[in-house]
């Protein structure tokens, strides 16, 4: 069954460490005989016009119209021949290549797709540590079998913001939002190695062996604690980082973190 690994990512603004999360995804996908093809400034122009129209005068609105662009290559890509589609954001690190074994895993189960898992730790309102589990679209993975669970992700993303009035959408509304709602009815097939880490986390494990060593491992004991699975690859949410990743921490994170 052939498989094909999609990203997609701006050049101009691309740190160092997003350069190591490109390509620890690539060399995963060599390594493992998949295709992997890079989308340039195309990546948005499969989208439906009447969405780009309404979504590109806010520029917050640009990780929506990603969202649905995503989608729209998966299913073209399906619609081409591929077994299996893999898409993995452009700050999606792989820490495992020996371990992260989707495909594996997409065998076991008859839905044809997969989500990957969010376990967002950060502090609540009341500035209590909280983790909350979800799920995101920094992986997914699309088979045949799962091009109905496609069709009606896609057409009703496209629906909702259709419907919205004003430009006041959120960045995550047809991305985790929407996943996770209907993660809640339909209970989703998940990759759970294929995670998410907050910000409050990253800061953790880039800063563990600093003066605040102490306060970063609580942190890091409290967040594995309430993990469930292994990570064997997570997106590194770049696009609500607020400062630059330590980036000689990035090839520590696993063995320091999630090593068993």
């Amino acid at each position: 069954m052939s498989v094909l690994v999609l990203q997609s990512d701006k050049s101009y603004d691309r740190t160092h460490w997003k350069w190591q999360c490109l390509a620890s995804v690539q060399s995963w996908a060599e390594a493992r005989g998949y295709h992997y093809r890079f989308l340039d400034d195309s990546f948005y122009s499969i989208l439906e016009p009447k969405a780009v129209q309404k979504l590109q005068t806010h520029p917050a609105h640009k990780v929506i119209l990603s969202d649905l662009a995503r989608l729209e290559w998966i299913k073209r890509y399906l619609s081409q021949g591929y077994g299996s589609v893999i898409w993995l954001d452009a700050d999606f690190l792989v820490f495992d290549q020996e371990h992260f074994d989707p495909i594996s895993y997409a065998d076991t189960r008859s839905e044809g797709y997969l989500l990957g898992r969010e376990c967002w730790f950060d502090l609540d309102a009341k500035g209590q540590e909280k983790l909350w589990r979800k799920v995101h679209n920094a992986f997914l993975l699309f088979r045949t079998a799962g091009k109905i669970f496609l069709d009606f992700y896609l057409d009703t993303a496209y629906r909702l913001i259709l419907i919205q009035k004003g430009n006041q959408i959120p960045p995550q509304f047809v991305g985790p939002k929407l996943l996770s709602a209907l993660n809640n009815i339909a209970h989703c097939p998940v990759y759970e190695h294929a995670g998410a880490l907050s910000p409050y986390v990253l800061e953790a494990m880039c800063y563990q062996n600093t003066p605040t060593s102490n306060e970063h491992l609580k942190r890091l004991h409290s967040f594995k604690h309430g993990l469930k699975h292994t990570f064997y690859g997570a997106n590194l949410s770049a696009s609500v980082a607020s400062s630059e990743l330590d980036t000689s921490s990035l090839l520590a994170i696993y063995r320091s973190t999630f090593a068993h």
